[in-house]
């Protein structure tokens, strides 16, 4: 495992912020792309960064042992697709698969269809 990696699993909380000096802005990044307008009105990219950032640190123990900062960068974004996921669902914004639902998906098939 990194050696930063190692020592932020371990606690070090100099570690852990060398890790978020280092991984902030591409996570903020990835966070504004993949958040959906509406779901911007009820929760910020700063929150999603900031709540990504605890649980990924939570789980660095189960990082396997020849984790890079890639790895690290990788399980940040993971998580943080989950965490809108879950907040886009609560939002009353995710249906399904897409973004956009399941019945937007059927609709714009029986519009095609009439067509």
């Amino acid at each position: 495992m990194h050696p930063l990696l190692s020592e932020a699993a371990q606690g070090s909380l100099p570690a852990q912020q060398q890790l978020v000096e280092r991984f902030t802005a591409d996570l903020r990044q990835y966070i504004d792309r993949k958040m959906w307008r509406r779901l911007k009105r009820h929760v910020s990219a700063a929150d999603l960064s900031q709540e990504t950032f605890v649980q990924v640190f939570r789980s660095l123990a189960s990082l396997p042992e020849d984790a890079t900062l890639d790895t690290f960068k990788g399980r940040l974004f993971k998580n943080a697709s989950w965490l809108i996921a879950r907040r886009s669902e609560a939002a009353g914004h995710f249906h399904g698969e897409s973004a956009l639902g399941s019945e937007f998906k059927l609709e714009r098939l029986e519009q095609r269809e009439m067509s």
